[in-house]
């Protein structure tokens, strides 16, 4: 069984009945942990006992993971074995063979559970993950959990800060994720912050920006509205705080690229009357949707020329900084100042 749905999943994990085995992969290393909590207390009743035994993958040898899985539990019906980071690059065809063996005959005492937080595990290119996750699928569950999006995301805030006893107008909610990015464990770990600054009251805007850093992504995405008034100054100071806070060149980059491309790909959208719905689909935005709708309400304010050479100058810059000694700040500088020049030419 393959779940890609978060409601689907918890539905499952609500009805009770353990699989023999899950894989828990996927993007959002929140709703990843969440997950694995909840299955493991679900599982066994003491995560101290001789039942529950927790591996790191990147160590881990494939016979002593056998052995643990097919030993009986003690004073119990059933045992748990989580294993993280299983790195299948590291294994051989022998211990391959090996865990194939043993997925295609499970003992039904032991919930097996794979995760991965700190590997990416390609379950659709990389074959060696691809081979587990199929395996898996046929003796128990794979869990593909996504970042929230939309409304979804907004309730997790609201919901998070509502039981910390304070409370957030969708609005704020909103204007939290565009400052600080739509990862929930950091929007979970501003929500404490937050409700510990106003514990029992309304968390405003005007708190978000006392108490929460912007996430690089916000950052320059105020370059670009700094842009859009041919304001310099501003420009140049949001490089120059982003440089402060030890931002990578390449990172900075990286990101202003995305925005430029977020915006023409929304106006071309726009021109031809394609919904922004239908961007969210053709490309990966889910958990930054936000970022796609902005470009798509902001995006008639610049020419589809300034779009479309703002695109070559990054290209240009990035050309720049992965090929030659240049001091990164001074190529994002004159970037910065050849992007105002293009947009004071209409």
């Amino acid at each position: 069984m393959k779940i890609t749905d978060e409601t689907a999943f918890h539905k499952h994990l609500k009805e009770g009945s353990l699989l023999p085995v899950y894989l828990l992969c996927g993007k959002e290393q929140y709703l990843k942990k969440l997950y694995l909590e909840r299955m493991i207390d679900q599982a066994v009743d003491d995560r101290s006992g001789f039942n529950f035994q927790k591996f790191d993958g990147k160590e881990l040898r494939v016979e002593t993971l056998c052995d643990a899985v097919v030993s009986l539990p003690v004073f119990a019906g059933r045992k748990c074995v989580v294993v993280s980071d299983l790195d299948l690059e590291k294994r051989g065809s022998g211990e391959m063979d090996q865990l194939k063996e043993l997925l295609a005959d499970l003992p039904d005492t032991t919930v097996l559970i794979f995760c991965y937080f700190g590997i990416e595990a390609d379950i659709k290119k990389n074959a060696k993950y691809k081979k587990l996750a199929a395996q898996v699928d046929k003796a128990g569950c794979v869990a593909e959990l996504s970042p929230r999006t939309g409304s979804s995301l907004i309730k997790f805030i609201r919901d998070s800060a509502a039981r910390a006893g304070c409370s957030m107008q969708p609005a704020a909610a909103s204007y939290l994720v565009e400052r600080c990015s739509g990862d929930m464990q950091a929007l979970k770990n501003e929500i404490d912050k937050l409700c510990h600054y106003r514990p029992g009251g309304e968390i405003t805007e005007a708190d978000i920006d006392l108490l929460c850093s912007r996430a690089v992504q916000s950052s320059v995405f105020e370059i670009s509205k700094a842009m859009l008034k041919n304001d310099y100054t501003r420009c140049m100071q949001i490089l120059d705080d982003l440089f402060y806070m030890r931002e990578q060149p390449v990172a900075i980059l990286a990101v202003l690229s995305t925005v430029f491309i977020d915006l023409y790909r929304a106006a071309v959208a726009k021109k031809n009357g394609i919904p922004v719905t239908d961007l969210i689909g053709w490309y990966d935005y889910r958990g930054k949707d936000f970022r796609i709708k902005n470009a798509y309400r902001d995006c008639y304010k610049f020419k589809e020329a300034f779009l479309k050479g703002s695109l070559q100058l990054l290209l240009d810059a990035d050309l720049r900084l992965k090929s030659s000694r240049a001091d990164g700040r001074v190529v994002l500088e004159q970037l910065v100042t050849d992007l105002i020049m293009l947009r004071s030419q209409g």
